[in-house]
């Protein structure tokens, strides 16, 4: 019985591993929210897409899993597609961080995402003076 429960730990904790490094391959949504805050304001307040994701590649650690393909039929990554998904997220209720999309291919920053990045510097101590 004991040897049972040890193997059915090791077991479990074995698949709770694999789990937790296939999670660790490609960075989550919520992570580039703030990225894409910084580079709006950086840029004046608006920029296109592909300026954004231009950007980002080159100033943040993607994973190997950021840089495969998010579909076969499309020239977009994993990390471009979750970039999608978060300034989708922060286009709409309750965050509004971003403007609704007027002019296809470009993010703008709203005054809320202002607000919320003022916020996250003031807590690591980088706001602006």
């Amino acid at each position: 019985d004991i040897l049972k429960t040890v193997l059915e730990k090791a077991n479990a904790a074995e698949v709770a591993a694999r789990n937790s490094r296939a999670e660790a391959v490609q960075t989550p949504s919520s992570e580039f929210q703030r990225p894409i805050l910084e580079v709006l304001v950086r840029e004046g307040g608006s920029a296109r897409i592909w300026q954004v994701f231009e950007y980002l590649e080159e100033h943040l650690p993607l994973t190997e899993g950021d840089k495969d393909k998010h579909v076969a039929d499309t020239r977009e990554t994993e990390w471009q597609h979750e970039c999608r998904v978060a300034a989708n997220t922060m286009a709409n209720e309750p965050l509004n961080y971003l403007e609704p999309v007027t002019t296809p291919g470009i993010w703008t920053i709203a005054e809320a995402g202002r607000q919320h990045l003022e916020e996250l510097r003031r807590a690591d101590g980088l706001a602006l003076q």
